[in-house]
């Protein structure tokens, strides 16, 4: 049943709308294995979330027409890839707004030196920072 579901989610990868259809199935297939391939489920789960783009609410209608084991093992995997995804949002604004101070500061006539002072950054990482921007 792994397999299948493997070869399933394989054979549909590149036809999203396809491959939305058959988790159903997929997960199916799944429920009926034993416990101590749970974590297979996962798996697939994370699998399937990184191919396809799906409406939240159409995720967790297709969560909730599985069995109670299947809907809390999603639910968990779902809710650490969600959290996971705010961590890094939050790490890619702080470096963004870093690298709009910086290109400020320059832009302003401070020099390498004095910015990685201001915002207590290592010289260098001011200076890449500078070069990605095409100022350095």
């Amino acid at each position: 049943l792994m397999l299948l579901s493997a070869l399933y989610m394989q054979k549909y990868s590149f036809y999203e709308n396809i491959l939305i259809s058959k988790i159903i199935d997929i997960f199916t297939f799944l429920e009926k294995s034993s416990k101590q391939d749970r974590n297979f489920i996962r798996n697939i789960f994370v699998y399937f979330n990184e191919l396809v783009e799906i409406d939240t609410t159409k995720l967790i209608s297709i969560i909730d027409s599985l069995s109670q084991n299947t809907k809390q093992e999603i639910m968990t995997t779902y809710q650490l890839i969600k959290q996971e995804g705010r961590k890094e949002g939050i790490e890619k604004g702080m470096e963004k707004g870093i690298e709009k101070a910086v290109t400020k500061l320059y832009k302003k006539q401070f020099n390498i030196a004095q910015i990685a002072d201001i915002m207590e950054l290592p010289v260098k990482k001011v200076k890449d920072i500078l070069k990605k921007n095409d100022m350095g």
